[in-house]
């Protein structure tokens, strides 16, 4: 490669990486950067470079007040974004530690030196829950292109033992399903299968999921598509079940925890102290539990089976703790 192509690329490189609004670099500096990488240049070609750069699309403006200089005045990905997205990766139960700081080097690298330091979050990584999996990765690749390409796919699932391992479901049996979406939900991402044999949908948390193969034989669907954002609402926390209107009075102060948990096409009915709604879930222990933590200021009123099914779980705990 000749030696103005090289100059070209590493002007382009050392602006991306060292300069921003707060750190301009002048001809000189990018001069003396240059002769690092064992290149010469004149403050003319640094100029040149810069115009060609430029038109080439590389957003690049000179402050001409102190501190002076080049500088890349935008990028693909803004600081506040890029924080974004690592607050996500770190966040996120099914990224494992590892993965998490790599992705997060990953990100840091679409920013600048100076602005990569403010993503420098990986200390909050280490004492969060995440997941022991690390091919969940390569897992959800496959499920990507098992529904892409409308085939069936075959998986074993596990569950924790007591040693704190993940171990195979129903001495390693083999599930196959016809994929049909991925759902990040709770941090966790689900994948909703279609089971043509009962006609329904269950899912199944990813990161528990192994040794997953495309099938050749083609995905099976019903005709009516299924709504994924009504399936993650109304199957509760994910657990399965079937899905029951649920009318509950709850005091005034709750009902923002109504709306942030099933939106906002919630009917909310005004009674002097209380409100009452009637919800579409999965009535599960998940959910059951979820209403418990209200104690006295929720209750459910309809319908009677739901009601008798409380009364039951509350009865079977007094005499669990003796009262």
């Amino acid at each position: 490669m000749s030696n103005s192509k090289r100059k070209t690329l590493y002007i382009m490189r050392i602006l991306l990486d060292y300069t921003n609004q707060d750190y301009p670099m002048t001809s000189t500096q990018i001069i003396d950067e240059l002769k690092k990488f064992g290149i010469s240049a004149e403050r003319k070609s640094v100029y040149e470079v810069i115009d060609n750069l430029s038109f080439f699309g590389l957003d690049i403006k000179q402050s001409k007040v102190k501190p002076k200089g080049f500088y890349v005045a935008s990028r693909e990905f803004d600081i506040p974004e890029l924080k974004l997205l690592v607050d996500a990766v770190q966040s996120s139960k099914f990224i494992t530690e590892k993965k998490s700081i790599e992705l997060i080097s990953k990100i840091k690298t679409l920013t600048d030196n100076h602005s990569a330091a403010a993503l420098q979050r990986e200390v909050y990584i280490a004492n969060r829950v995440k997941s022991s999996n690390e091919k969940i990765y390569y897992n959800i690749d496959k499920i990507h292109q098992a529904i892409a390409e409308h085939r069936k796919i075959s998986f074993q699932y596990c569950e924790y033992s007591l040693k704190k391992r993940l171990v195979t479901r129903k001495d390693g049996k083999e599930y196959v399903y016809s994929p049909y979406a991925l759902i990040w939900e709770d941090e966790y991402y689900y994948l909703v299968v279609y089971d043509d044999r009962h006609d329904s949908y269950v899912h199944f948390r990813t990161d528990k999921m192994k040794n997953i193969t495309i099938m050749n034989e083609g995905a099976v669907y019903p005709d009516s598509p299924l709504d994924i954002g009504s399936y993650a609402k109304h199957v509760f926390s994910m657990f399965g079940g079937d899905i029951v209107p649920v009318t509950i009075e709850a005091v005034h102060s709750l009902v923002g925890v109504f709306i942030d948990k099933f939106g906002k096409d919630i009917v909310i009915i005004q009674n002097e102290n209380t409100f009452h709604t009637t919800i579409n879930v999965v009535v599960s222990s998940a959910f059951l539990s979820w209403l418990y933590q209200f104690g006295k200021d929720v209750q459910v009123i309809n319908p009677p089976d739901v009601v008798e099914k409380i009364r039951n779980q509350i009865t079977e705990l007094n005499l669990l703790y003796g009262k």
